[in-house]
């Protein structure tokens, strides 16, 4: 019986880490769910930066901070909305997977661009995970100031 209420107090343990891992972005990131990006990237009239991940991947964990660095720098400065979608999220859990796999979203973190005039089909990012490198990229596409002007 011991050993039962151990494995269930690790599971308890489990889920709040993960509930902790989904919670800790910069209020700068925008949060993207099925059911908002409608209105966030395809109607908001802005270049969406997007990270697409999933809170039990250590790579997503791993571009975190640096992700959150880049919405800070990208704040106010360039017309990009930097934002995350959660392609495991608990509320539409099935729904999410559904669109992650409609966008082509194969293996995480996945960055794509989203420009405000073709908002329907995203640019895959393929360079370094640094937030030097990413908000280059960003502000390449989008016409923004270079990293040297932020």
């Amino acid at each position: 019986r011991q050993h039962i209420r151990n494995a269930v107090q690790e599971l308890q343990n489990m889920f709040q880490e993960f509930d902790t891992k989904e919670s800790d972005s910069d209020p700068e990131v925008t949060r993207l769910t099925v059911r908002n990006w409608q209105e966030k990237v395809v109607g908001s009239g802005k270049a969406t930066l997007v990270n697409f991940m999933k809170p039990s991947c250590p790579r997503c964990d791993a571009l975190k901070p640096a992700w959150n660095t880049v919405a800070k720098k990208l704040h106010g400065a360039a017309n990009v909305v930097v934002a995350e979608f959660n392609c495991r999220d608990k509320e539409t859990k099935k729904e999410a997977e559904q669109f992650c796999n409609q966008v082509q979203i194969r293996s995480f973190p996945k960055i794509q661009y989203y420009s405000a005039a073709t908002s329907t089909s995203g640019e895959e990012y393929t360079g370094p995970r640094t937030e030097r490198d990413i908000v280059a990229f960003a502000q390449q596409l989008s016409g923004g100031p270079t990293s040297q002007e932020l």
